[in-house]
């Protein structure tokens, strides 16, 4: 199957198997041009979602993805035979690519009630800000267990009916769960606000001054002063033709 396919990739790329043209898909041209075979007894490190599957005894379906197939697969090779180790702090990316973190920080206009910091891994969902509530609802339906970051860059100077309007459609969208917001303009507090008194128990992260995109990953951290510490995280990826 492919998760077993891709293992023997894996595999390939660590020296425990003959190579066969599959590999080359999945090799960068900065990578392949200077890819060897690792010597021999070198410890092998996984990171990512994937490292989390390989010890953990995960339903197939856990996270609607090929992570926890992928996992146990390895877990059975020829990779975990000799030495390995897991990453301690391991990103939930389950893709093969390259990884860029900026850390920045949030204005000092930021609102936040009941969200235990630091946040970890929120993907984030762009989208413009006159978007209808069910598609703000749509939206959060494609992230994992429905928590996300919503990313609004194209805000007008704000008025109070702008943040009326929004606090509504943002509330109604998320439902019972946390609510996570990310402006680049200059008012999360009004609007967290304005949130807070609709909905007053409701977690609420509002935060502003952050240029995040659709397909990033923030980290936000505990306060410094009165602004947010927050890590972007970009996944850059390669598409090497068809498997």
């Amino acid at each position: 199957d492919l998760a077993e396919s891709l293992t023997q990739v894996l595999e390939m790329a660590a020296g425990l198997r003959e190579v066969d043209a599959r590999l080359s898909h999945f090799l960068t041209k900065e990578v392949a041009s200077a890819w060897q075979i690792p010597a021999p007894g070198a410890v092998i490190s996984f990171s990512g979602g994937v490292a989390d599957c390989i010890e953990s005894k995960l339903p197939g379906d856990a996270y609607k993805d090929l992570g926890p197939y992928l996992g146990q697969a390895i877990k059975k090779s020829a990779l975990c035979k000799g030495k390995y180790r897991l990453g301690q702090e391991t990103i939930r990316a389950t893709v093969i690519g390259a990884g860029c973190h900026s850390a920045v920080l949030s204005g000092s206009t930021v609102f936040y009630r009941e969200v235990t910091l630091p946040v970890q891994d929120l993907p984030v969902m762009g989208l413009p800000w006159k978007a209808s509530k069910v598609e703000m609802q749509k939206k959060l339906q494609q992230a994992e267990d429905g928590f996300a970051m919503l990313a609004f860059s194209d805000l007008p100077q704000a008025d109070y009916k702008i943040v009326t309007a929004l606090a509504e459609k943002i509330l109604w969208a998320t439902g019972n769960k946390p609510v996570y917001v990310c402006l680049t303009g200059d008012f999360a507090k009004a609007l967290g606000q304005k949130m807070a008194l609709s909905a007053p128990q409701r977690p609420i992260l509002c935060i502003d001054r952050i240029f995040a995109t659709e397909g990033q990953y923030l980290d936000i951290g505990s306060p410094v002063g009165s602004a947010l510490p927050v890590v972007i995280k970009t996944l850059v990826l390669e598409y090497g033709g068809a498997l």
